[in-house]
């Protein structure tokens, strides 16, 4: 891959070998080759302008979401011989996954195939990758670095306040235009933490369920700098409690991110 003044420079490589060329075996490798006296390296450049949306990725083009009609991929081979596929649009977009592991959406309602994920797009500005999908502004409080985790900026400010956010929930229902109950409740599978525990028996019931971090506090002066204690919220814990104290909740900043991206690229819930 490559800059380009006019975007950003994806390089299809292309291995020809001469007519009449024969291969040896390649002790070193255990492998049959070719010399390289015998193959020709054709590079070919596919230059994505400026302002475009872009995102690689080997899923399915199905799993999509924000796309428009002009929407189209590339194929091509990198210089290690991997075959890649980037998906191009003029506007936002990305794509939900699931992680192929069975888990517990909530009582009663049975199991879906893995945790859902989103990947966005980014957009080409100068021949980098900018932006990712853009959401409404919405105010959140870093805690202290947890332990085992390195700090990678130099400033002594900075090193106080790691990058483990979070967000009021009634904050994020506010900029989603949702009530908490349901951003809870719709967005569950993509709370992302996976809870592998059991009582010994697996008869708990809550072996690969879905939980929901939370912490509980009504001043963000408990979370600033600190170790909050959190809380890993089953479906319903986490219901009973969204409906009593919505505005003491505060989740992390990932899943109110991801929240607010699906709904600007028009996920249906």
């Amino acid at each position: 891959m490559t800059n380009s003044l006019k975007g950003r420079t994806y390089v299809d490589h292309e291995w020809v070998v001469r007519p009449g060329a024969t291969m040896y075996w390649d002790y070193q490798t255990q492998g049959w080759r070719y010399r390289k006296s015998d193959v020709t390296l054709i590079q070919t450049p596919h230059v994505v302008p400026n302002g475009l949306w872009v995102m690689e990725t080997p899923y399915c083009k199905n799993s999509i979401i924000g796309v428009t009609d002009e929407l189209r991929e590339l194929w091509y081979i990198d210089k290690h011989s991997a075959t890649r596929t980037l998906f191009i649009n003029p506007e936002p977009f990305g794509c939900v996954t699931a992680d192929g592991s069975e888990v517990v959406v909530a009582p009663g309602v049975g199991r879906q195939s893995g945790r859902l994920r989103l990947s966005c797009a980014r957009q080409i500005h100068q021949s980098e990758l900018g932006r990712t999908v853009p959401i409404p502004r919405i105010n959140y409080v870093r805690q202290a670095f947890e332990s085992g985790q390195k700090p990678n900026v130099r400033k002594p400010r900075e090193r106080r306040r790691s990058n483990l956010g979070w967000v009021r929930l009634t904050d994020l229902a506010t900029a989603a235009n949702m009530n908490p109950a349901d951003i809870v409740q719709k967005f569950w599978m993509f709370s992302g933490h996976l809870n592998h525990w059991t009582d010994g028996t697996g008869q708990s019931g809550q072996n690969g369920s879905l939980l929901l971090d939370m912490i509980m506090t009504a001043d963000p002066a408990d979370i600033a700098g600190k170790y909050p204690s959190v809380i890993s919220a089953t479906w319903a814990h986490s219901e009973r409690m969204v409906d009593a104290t919505p505005e003491i909740i505060w989740v992390r900043r990932g899943f109110a991110f991801t929240v607010l991206r699906l709904l600007a690229l028009g996920y249906e819930v």
